[in-house]
């Protein structure tokens, strides 16, 4: 029997097993094996293909021959390419290899209220800001005092209010 239209095809793949649908399609030429198919419809696509994109479908007509017929010897595999990975160590020299930035407008702010001549309180720097309490001490402590490298000194008032000035080096 030949297929001489999908039709025929269809009608074959109803009269036979799922495996011995699946067997077909595997036997072919050219075909990247399957585990499975999802449906009959799909199958017969996928063989109908197959049989219209080689040179076998004018010789996939019988069951037995195509069933016969030897697969043809699969290509190696290429070797894939080895990815280039950066290291955590070479990706954090990197990262520290970028400049420190110079300020900005904040930075600016605190460092000018600060740098008066009696310094300035905490709640006006936190006016400057809009910042919390905990911000402006975290900010002076961490990039006034560590990373600029400031000597900034906190003392209290006559009213009891903390004051930040920075102090002569």
């Amino acid at each position: 029997m030949e297929f001489k239209n999908k039709a025929a095809l269809a009608a074959w793949a109803d009269d036979h097993t799922t495996a011995e649908v699946l067997a077909f399609y595997n036997a072919l030429p050219g075909v990247k094996p399957v585990k499975r198919f999802e449906d009959r419809k799909i199958a017969v696509t996928r063989i109908w293909a197959a049989l219209q994109g080689t040179e076998a479908a004018a010789a996939a007509g019988p069951l037995a021959d195509a069933f016969g017929a030897e697969k043809p010897a699969k290509e190696p595999k290429r070797a894939k390419a080895a990815k280039v990975k950066r290291s955590a160590k070479k990706a954090k020299k990197a990262q520290a290899a970028k400049p420190a930035r110079t300020g900005g407008a904040i930075l600016n702010v605190v460092q000018d209220l600060v740098s008066r001549k009696n310094g300035a309180t905490l709640a006006e720097i936190m006016k400057a800001t809009s910042w919390q309490k905990h911000s402006v001490r975290g900010f002076i402590s961490g990039v006034l005092k560590k990373k600029l490298g400031l000597e900034v000194a906190s003392t209290r008032d006559e009213s009891g209010e903390r004051r930040y000035t920075v102090v002569a080096q």
